[in-house]
Order: structure tokens, then C-alpha cells, then sequence
């Protein structure tokens, strides 16, 4: 059938732990602009004769989220702009201590649940309000998987993230994903900055979307779980309120020249791409990604769904 080339690349991604899709669950919870105790929202900060852009990132630990601050670091530092960067750091593990601090890039590393609505409150209140977010946080295989896939999923992982009984896609993509849309969404409106709303940025997948069912129950609910959030992030973008900007990347396989034993698992993607199999999209390496999503935020025209052409076009800077 047209599911057994992409199910058996699934499962051998799976098994050489090169598989490095990130696919990111929402959240149940809705917060509001009392609960957050934001009264207006200031987008930039003063800060000497610069302005201060404040970014949160959900995942800053693990291979998308890490690979991104380390780009938007490099660049900020490296060329001239109006404005520093204060970017926020939340994960489980806490950030990598190789990302440092500078005067125009200044990391908060904030160890903690995402999936917790209380700690994404906490984090908007001691920390925001904030000019973006980038979900870059999930999981390939989650603890309804069963014992022996769920265990998989530290190989698989690009970081290596183990897997908790209370880790499944709805929680970890799906209750995430929720309350931070939805804190960005109520300081937004608070502030009455329709014309120019905080960017969401969602790592989404290829499979995302496609049109038929997925052939396995764990690939059914991951795929769930992504199609939930972006469709609260389309919703969220085209109300006539547009308290959000959002920005969906679904890119195929990730990959990077720095672990080159991904190209056992990448090559007949792009191989099935070439030869016009509809929906086997082309992979995308890391650089290419996270380049894109530090595009992104500095262009406010950019939002929807960003496919791996999407990505070529913004590098090339259509």
C-alpha cells in the first residue's frame, strides 16, 4: 500500500535512533489576561539605545530548540540590529552550558515542566510579557506506545530525551502547545497590539498533512496531536482579532551533517521525493530549520504552514 515505504522508514529511524522529527502536543488549559496579571503589553524594552526583544522557547534543550538559539544567537551577535535579544529557555533538562550570555543576546535558562500549566504562568509572569515563542519540545514515541516503542524513543530522539509514563503526545504537544498560544493570545489583547501580535512559531511534521489515515494507532495519535495545534494556531491567526502570528513548519526528517548516520534513514526520502511520491516530502537539515524560524521572527509578514519549498523560498529570500 502507499503507507509501507513511509511505515518503514518510520520504524527505521526508530531503530538507528536517526529520526529526529519533533512534534509538539497543546495544551487543555486557557489562560486569561487577570490570571497572567498583565495589564498592557510593552513589545520592546529600553534597554541603553537599543530595544529589547524578549523570545520564548519551549524545548531550548533538545535538538531543534538548541540548534535555534545557538542561529538567532550567532546572528544577533555577528551583525548589527536595532534591538538585543533577551531570550527565555524553558525544558526539563535546563539549557546546554556550551549557549553562553552576551551583552546583545542574554540567555534565561529556566528549568521546568512546559506541560505544567502553572509553570508556563509562572513564566509569563516573572518573565514576560513576550514578543514570540517557539514550540520546539515533543516526541517521537510516547508512553501509550507500549513498553518497548517508548523506550525506543531515547534513541530516536535527536537529544536523546527519555520517555516518562506521563509523557504521551496530547500532554507533551497538544496541553503545551495550548497554554502558551493562549498566554501570548491574552497579552496580546490586553495590550491592544492587534497590528502587530507576538509570533508562534510550531515545529510541526510533513505527515501532518496528509489526507488518509496513518496505519498505526502511534502514528495516528502523534499526527493527532499536531493537527490539533495547528489548527488552534490557523484559528488564533485569521480571527479578525489575530492576537497571534503563527507560523507552522512541518518539515519531513531532520537531519544534520553532524551525525552523518542519519543518511541511512534520509536518502530514500529524498529519493521518494525525486520521484514525484506525493506524500513523501523532501527532508530538511537542521541549518535549514532553524535558519528559517530566526527568519521568521524578524519578518512579520511570513505565517501558515511552511512546507520544505516554503523553507527553500525564505532562505532564498522569496
Amino acid at each position: 500500500t502507499m503507507f509501507v515505504k513511509p511505515f518503514c522508514f518510520f520504524i527505521l529511524n526508530v531503530v538507528i535512533g536517526c529520526h529526529t522529527l519533533q512534534i509538539k502536543p497543546n495544551c487543555y488549559s486557557f489562560f486569561s489576561p487577570s490570571k497572567l496579571c498583565m495589564t498592557k503589553m510593552d513589545k520592546t524594552i529600553e534597554n541603553g539605545l537599543k530595544k529589547t526583544k524578549k523570545i520564548l522557547v519551549l524545548g531550548g534543550s533538545g535538538f531543534v530548540g538548541n540548534k535555534f538559539i545557538e542561529e538567532y544567537q550567532s546572528q544577533v551577535t555577528t551583525s548589527e540590529r536595532d534591538y538585543n535579544v533577551e531570550l527565555v529557555s524553558l525544558s526539563r533538562r535546563g539549557l546546554k552550558p556550551l549557549i553562553q550570555s552576551s551583552p546583545q543576546f542574554n540567555i534565561v535558562s529556566v528549568q521546568g515542566d512546559a506541560t505544567n500549566e502553572s509553570v508556563i504562568a509562572d513564566v509569563f509572569l516573572k518573565h514576560g510579557p513576550f514578543d514570540g515563542c517557539v514550540h520546539a519540545m515533543g516526541l517521537l514515541l510516547d508512553s501509550q506506545s507500549g513498553n518497548v516503542l517508548m523506550k525506543l524513543n531515547k534513541y530516536a530522539s535527536g537529544s536523546g530525551s527519555e520517555v516518562t509514563q506521563e509523557s504521551t503526545y496530547d500532554k507533551v504537544t497538544r496541553q503545551s502547545a495550548f497554554s502558551v498560544m493562549e498566554a501570548l493570545a491574552s497579552q496580546s489583547v490586553g495590550a491592544n497590539n492587534s497590528s502587530n501580535p507576538p509570533v508562534f512559531i510550531f515545529i510541526s511534521a510533513a505527515e501532518a498533512g496528509w489526507k488518509v489515515d496513518p496505519p498505526v494507532d502511534w502514528l495516528r495519535r502523534y499526527l493527532l496531536a499536531k493537527r490539533q495545534v495547528e489548527t488552534k494556531i490557523l484559528s488564533l491567526t485569521t480571527s479578525t482579532t489575530a492576537p497571534l502570528r503563527g507560523v507552522i513548519f512541518r518539515p519531513s526528517l531532520i537531519w544534520t551533517w553532524d551525525r552523518p548516520q542519519a543518511l541511512l534513514s534520509v536518502i530514500p526520502f529524498y529519493l521518494a521525493n525525486k520521484i514525484g511520491i506525493s506524500f513523501i516530502d523532501r527532508p530538511v537539515t537542521l541549518e535549514s530549520l532553524v535558519q528559517s524560524m530566526v527568519i521568521v521572527i524578524e519578518n512579520q509578514n511570513v505565517s501558515g504552514i511552511q512546507r520544505y519549498v516554503d523553507i527553500d523560498n525564505l532562505l532564498a529570500g522569496k
